[in-house]
């Protein structure tokens, strides 16, 4: 009885609610998805775009570009590569959506797009962690959310590992237009918390990675906290370019 009272209440939210797809805005058919068919379908295409340093899906390699691996990060999961043509629209939509708005729909997908990703490239996870990148004060205010860390807990859910907030952030200015070297002075952050992470890995979550900074920031501060910490970059998509990436995939 309780489950049928459940659904009926679930169908009477829907259709008040009237979800819309992230994209094209029409509206979405009851399931849970956070895009319509014709979008999913323009998504999915994205992700068949390939590395350009190992040459598989980059859903399914874990290379991390010369920057990520100076400082001390192992290895980046991702999904897909973040370009502002219009075939990546779909793709893009989930990441603006993810920032702006509290959708769980949407929230819940990318988790478990990420969680298929991360379980392909590390093969053992019982021994990981998961944290995220900061959102600034000011983007917090604005919004009231911090978005990666609703990314991260939604991660953790799907992977059954631990999430621990680790960092926060004392960024003043958001870092859409500037440098590398401008990022890395903007990137503030201290620890919250300093539990022994040795032998430990950290999955540190973020919903794009554009040149490295916060990430690189970030990673110098967790391994502080203990010895023999192995950590990974986990992002939504990748935005930075290297030498290789000459051509559209």
């Amino acid at each position: 009885m309780k489950v049928f009272f459940k659904r009926i209440a679930s169908d009477i939210k829907y259709y008040f609610s009237v979800p819309k797809c992230t994209s094209c805005r029409e509206p979405l058919d009851k399931g849970g998805l956070p895009l319509c068919r014709e979008c999913h379908k323009a998504y999915t295409r994205t992700l068949d775009r390939q590395c350009s340093l190992c040459g598989r899906r980059l859903s399914l390699c874990s290379c991390a570009g010369e920057f990520l691996k100076s400082h001390g990060i192992s290895g980046h999961i991702k999904l897909f590569r973040y370009d502002n043509r219009e075939e990546n629209r779909a793709a893009n939509s989930l990441i603006y959506s993810a920032k702006s708005s509290a959708r769980n729909d949407n929230i819940d997908f990318l988790a478990g797009e990420l969680a298929l990703a991360v379980k392909f490239n590390l093969q053992k996870i019982e021994n990981a962690v998961i944290t995220s990148i900061p959102r600034r004060p000011g983007a917090i205010r604005k919004y009231g959310f911090d978005h990666a860390e609703r990314l991260a807990r939604a991660l953790a859910l799907e992977l059954g590992i631990e999430y621990i907030p680790l960092l926060n952030s004392g960024a003043k200015r958001q870092q859409k237009k500037m440098s590398r070297e401008k990022r890395i002075e903007n990137a503030s952050f201290t620890l919250t918390a300093s539990p022994d992470l040795t032998g430990k890995v950290v999955l540190i979550v973020d919903d794009v990675v554009t040149s490295g900074a916060s990430m690189s920031v970030a990673a110098g501060k967790i391994k502080t906290l203990g010895k023999r910490i192995k950590i990974y970059a986990v992002s939504v998509a990748l935005a930075y370019r290297d030498e290789f990436d000459y051509v559209y995939f």
